[in-house]
């Protein structure tokens, strides 16, 4: 399988309405000095104008008030340098609004030297997640490969396991050998022979239950300990590795489903009695919780089910959305011992 990069955020570049920072800082500039030169020029010029204005009134008031003489015309009035002065002083002044407003420009660039770095700063937080994703995503993509490429060997170690059971078949005078998914359909029938040679159908339901448990022990198991035990063994060990897998339910019962899918019909009749004995009775919330049983055969079904159900809840029955309307529980409905201690007893 080919791992797919995850989707990549720009690292660098701005947003189209947003303006490079060097762009931003150059006009701050560009418009500090341009308000300083306007205020040497035209500033300068109304200054002067306003000294030379204040200065000629001064002098015609002088002027008005001085007496006249009677001789020699009038004279002029002495300037007085300390008030003409004084009111140059207050016209010199306004150049302190010159330096508010280089100070208000300064102050604004320092603000913008802040945001650049609450920018700069986000830009790298934002960064820092999506390394931190981009791992997790790794990581979660690795450890899926992981559990496909082992679940799968697990499935081919499984099919192995089946291919290698031999039963014999009696077909009249001649033998036959059945192997593979065949055997397990004919020790399934074998199993109902021998039910029904023992009388299931007259006995009450919970010891048709006891039946299935000691018939299979007695007549199929202990007949092909070799055969069976491995493979009902890597069958819980499959099942139980999808269920502890870290994934979402819906992932598992997909894999659950691939794995049931490799099942006949007489390997689940006998996975349902295989679950009723003491070797077997661990498997059976994997069974509830995965449906096993739901591929029963109908006629398995409708002879064995109200007896099955003395062992399993209605779940490991019924398909995924079915399953929903019940809770799962984690322990089986009776003990290891309930159908042995039932046998060992009838045998006192």
């Amino acid at each position: 399988m080919t791992k797919s990069p995850p989707p990549s955020e720009k690292s660098a570049g701005h947003p189209k309405n947003e303006l490079p920072s060097w762009a931003v800082l150059i006009g701050a500039i560009t418009l500090g000095i341009a308000l300083w030169l306007g205020w040497m020029y035209w500033g300068m010029r109304l200054t002067h104008a306003k000294v030379a204005d204040y200065a000629d009134g001064y002098v015609s008031v002088k002027r008005k008030e001085a007496p006249k003489q009677s001789e020699g015309g009038a004279a002029q009035p002495a300037i007085d340098r300390a008030a003409v002065m004084a009111e140059v002083g207050q016209t010199g002044d306004a150049f302190g609004g010159a330096n508010a407003l280089f100070a208000s420009v300064a102050g604004a660039l320092v603000l913008w030297a802040g945001v650049l770095q609450s920018r700069s700063l986000k830009e790298a937080q934002k960064a820092t997640r999506l390394a931190a994703q981009a791992y997790e995503d790794e990581r979660a993509f690795n450890k899926k490969e992981q559990f496909s490429s082992t679940f799968f060997q697990m499935l081919t170690l499984s099919r192995q396991l089946v291919e290698r059971i031999d039963v014999p078949k009696s077909d009249g005078a001649r033998e036959e050998r059945r192997q593979g998914a065949a055997a397990l359909d004919s020790l399934a029938r074998t199993l109902v022979n021998r039910l029904d040679d023992n009388g299931i159908a007259t006995q009450t339901v919970g010891q048709q239950a006891r039946e299935i448990a000691t018939t299979y022990v007695g007549s199929i198991y202990d007949n092909h300990p070799s055969s069976l035990g491995p493979y009902f063994r890597l069958l819980f060990q499959t099942f139980k590795f999808v269920a502890d897998a870290e994934m979402e339910e819906s992932e598992r019962i997909r894999f659950a489903n691939i794995a049931r899918g490799q099942m006949s019909e007489g390997t689940v009749m006998l996975l349902a009695a295989n679950g009723l004995t003491e070797r077997g009775h661990r498997f059976i919330p994997l069974i509830e919780r995965f449906g096993l049983l739901e591929h029963l055969h109908s006629g398995y079904r409708n002879k064995y089910k109200p007896a099955l159900l003395e062992g399993y809840r209605r779940r490991a029955f019924l398909g995924s959305k079915e399953r929903e309307q019940h809770a799962l529980e984690t322990t089986p409905l009776c003990s290891a011992h309930y159908f042995i201690a039932w046998e060992q007893m009838e045998r006192q």
